[in-house]
Formats: structure tokens, sequence, C-alpha cells
């Protein structure tokens, strides 16, 4: 992955980052949003909230590798709903405690 990354891919859509403004999107020339959508169909998140998200995790991942860590994984947070997990969900590693709300108990 060393290099420059082939762009254009999705036809209509341009993907745009400046250092400043973070990422959007156009597609046809005009403005959209980026999204997060379940298998069904399901919105769960849209616009600047998955743009900054989307932008954090892929700048987290590029220092690690800077840094010659690059074999660590970066994950967004997870924040638990109970409304939208499922049994893999469910499935930890090592074994942890959850409170009521899904937070890490102690």
């Amino acid at each position: 992955m060393i290099g420059t990354q082939p762009v254009g891919t999705i036809n209509g859509v341009v993907i745009s980052a400046v250092s400043h403004e973070g990422l959007s999107v156009t597609v046809d020339g005009k403005a959209a949003r980026l999204a997060i959508l379940t298998d069904d169909g399901r919105v769960i998140a849209s616009g600047n909230q998955v743009a900054k998200e989307v932008e954090a995790v892929a700048l987290n991942s590029y220092r690690n590798f800077l840094k010659g860590q690059g074999y660590l994984r970066v994950h967004s947070k997870r924040s638990f709903n109970r409304d939208l997990a499922s049994d893999a969900d469910l499935v930890c590693d090592s074994p942890v405690k959850l409170t009521a709300d899904g937070r890490l108990g102690s």
C-alpha cells in the first residue's frame, strides 16, 4: 500500500480531502453525504459525523504506520446500541464484564 492509491473508481462520485476541511463528497457535481448503512439498507448515521469519524480512523491508522506500528488495527470508538446488536456483536475474544448500558465494567 505504499505509494499513490487508485481513486476515481465510483462512477460520478468524487471524495475530496483537505487537511483543514476534512472529507467532502459530490455526486455528479452536487454535494452529497457519507452514510453508514446496515445490510438491509437502514441508515445508522450520515453526514459530517460519519465524515469526521472516517477521517479520524484513517489518520490514526496512517500515523501508526509512520510510527512503525502499522500492524495495529484502528477502530472508531464503539458505542453499544442493544437495538442494533446481533449475536456476533456479543462475542468476545476474552472475558469482560459489561454494565447494563453496554460499557465495560470493573
